[in-house]
């Protein structure tokens, strides 16, 4: 989830690094949305502010990646980039799956299960579903940036073509969720849907909603939008008010729904969103590595904690606050004793 780069929109060859403490406020922030929305303990009309924080971090993520993948000169360097970018999410994700074996075996029955289906069923959790809680997002970010990989730099698929596909698989992914109703009546389709889901999950909590996001931050590492600020601004502001009409008549028209993840607004406001933080100036503040450190800890842990908590107290504000408490004290520990223990750099 973390890749330290340049933050500059377009960096040059020079390899001059720009200051990003700009993206590491915003993903702490986004960290918090996160919890908030998880916790369930917030009225129903924040949903749709609280939704914008996993496509942006998925796009924040790329836009990191394929930034600095732009600045290199061969395929070597490339392949390197990957694997090293591969190889930090999978051992992020490896290190969260070990530390929670134990409540995520019993989230996931796996102690229950014989033993070929155990396998199986982790290998599963694995690339398709969660170890813990929140982990798609991290397999997801994998597998879905190998596709794009693949996709754009061994078969040299135009950035029109990806963009095109993007918008299908996005609007497969609101289908089944938001607009679920319209696929319930019609057995057929929703049979295929059950049977597809069964073997590779749901679509928008996979690495389907990853190749939407994903794709799209590499579309701002590549192109320049020459926008105005204030332009931006504008467009940010009337995707919040799409989004909101776009959840008031999903209220009154389609439910009930299987899921709330995916709006169709989300496609305009995220990647404004992210442009207007890319012109925005960046912010000074000391510290902003650990609030990127934090961000990361916060999203690994905060779904175990809520699973755990929900056992024992009831789901309200005080619910949440002690939630956060856990995560910053986990945060707190893990950044002040990585220097020791060197296993804790894996954390981050």
């Amino acid at each position: 989830m973390e890749y330290k780069m340049n933050d500059s929109p377009h960096p040059s060859k020079s390899g001059k690094k720009i200051g990003g403490n700009k993206f590491d406020i915003t993903k702490f922030i986004l960290s918090i949305l996160i919890i908030c929305l998880h916790s369930n303990s917030f009225p129903n009309i924040f949903t749709p502010i609280f939704r914008v924080a996993v496509p942006l971090f998925f796009i924040i993520t790329s836009y990191f990646f394929f930034s600095k993948l732009k600045i290199t000169s061969n395929n070597k360097e490339r392949n390197a980039l990957l694997f090293h970018y591969l190889k930090r999410n999978f051992f992020l994700l490896l290190f969260w799956s070990i530390l929670f074996i134990i409540p995520n075996c019993i989230r996931n029955h796996w102690i229950e299960m014989h033993f070929p289906y155990i396998i199986y069923s982790i290998i599963k959790s694995i690339f398709i579903g969660s170890t813990f809680q929140g982990s798609w997002f991290i397999s997801a970010t994998i597998i879905a940036t190998s596709i794009i990989y693949i996709l754009c730099y061994k078969f040299k698929i135009k950035d029109r073509t990806l963009f095109v596909w993007c918008i299908v698989l996005y609007v497969i992914c609101c289908m089944c969720s938001n607009y679920s109703h319209l696929i319930i009546d019609c057995y057929p389709y929703y049979n295929y849907y059950n049977i597809y889901r069964s073997w590779l999950g749901d679509p928008f909590c996979s690495f389907v909603i990853g190749i939407v996001w994903i794709s799209f931050g590499k579309f701002l590492a590549y192109h320049k939008f020459s926008l105005s600020h204030k332009i931006i601004k504008c467009v940010v502001i009337l995707s919040f008010i799409l989004i909101y009409i776009e959840f008031f008549l999903i209220k009154k028209y389609l439910s009930p729904i299987m899921a709330n993840d995916c709006y169709i607004s989300l496609l305009l406001l995220c990647p404004t969103l992210i442009l207007l933080i890319i012109h925005h100036k960046d912010i000074q503040i000391k510290g902003s590595k650990v609030l990127r450190k934090l961000s990361i800890i916060f999203y690994c842990t905060h779904g175990t904690f809520l699973m755990v908590l929900r056992q024992i107290m009831h789901v309200d504000l005080f619910y949440t606050i002690i939630v956060f408490i856990l995560c910053f004290i986990t945060g707190f520990c893990i950044i002040k004793y990585e220097k020791k223990y060197k296993i804790l750099k894996y954390a981050t």
